[in-house]
C-alpha cells in the first residue's frame, strides 16, 4: 500500500512541477514577444554604438555636433506591474484602474447634479412664496 501511494505522490509531485515550469516558460515566451520591438530597437542601437567605436578617429571628430534624441512613451503613474505579471492580470489591472478613475468622474458629476438640483429646489421654493404673495 505505501509503495502504490508512493508511487502516486511521485507522479502528482512532477505532473505539478512541470506544469509550474511550462508556466513560467509561457509567461517568459509572452513577454519576450511583447516587447520584440524594444528589443530589437536596443539590439540595433548596441550594434550601432559598437560599430561607432570602430571608426577613425578622423571621422569622429568631424561630426562633432551630432546628437541621438531617444524618445520614451509615456507610462502611466500606477503602471508598475510586478515583472512575473501574465497579461490578463495587466489587462485587470488597467481596467480597475480605469473603473476607478471613472467612478471618480461620476462622482464629481453626482455631486455637481446634486449641488444644482439644490439650486433649483431654493429658486422653486422662492418662486412660490413670490406667486402665493401675488395672488393674496
Amino acid at each position: 500500500m505505501a509503495y502504490i501511494f508512493f508511487i502516486f505522490a511521485t507522479f502528482i509531485s512532477q505532473l505539478t512541477i512541470l506544469n509550474m515550469l511550462i508556466a513560467v516558460m509561457g509567461d517568459t515566451y509572452e513577454r519576450i514577444i511583447e516587447n520584440r520591438e524594444v528589443n530589437a530597437t536596443m539590439t540595433k542601437l548596441e550594434i550601432i554604438g559598437d560599430m561607432t567605436a570602430q571608426l577613425p578617429l578622423e571621422t569622429r571628430t568631424q561630426e562633432e555636433n551630432v546628437y541621438l534624441f531617444i524618445a520614451k512613451p509615456r507610462e502611466q503613474p500606477e503602471d508598475d506591474g510586478d515583472s512575473w505579471e501574465g497579461s490578463l492580470k495587466k489587462i485587470t489591472r488597467v481596467v480597475e484602474t480605469h473603473s476607478r478613475n471613472l467612478e471618480q468622474r461620476l462622482e464629481k458629476i453626482g455631486e455637481s447634479l446634486q449641488t444644482t438640483m439644490e439650486d433649483m429646489g431654493r429658486k422653486e421654493t422662492i418662486q412660490n412664496r413670490h406667486l402665493k404673495a401675488h395672488i393674496d
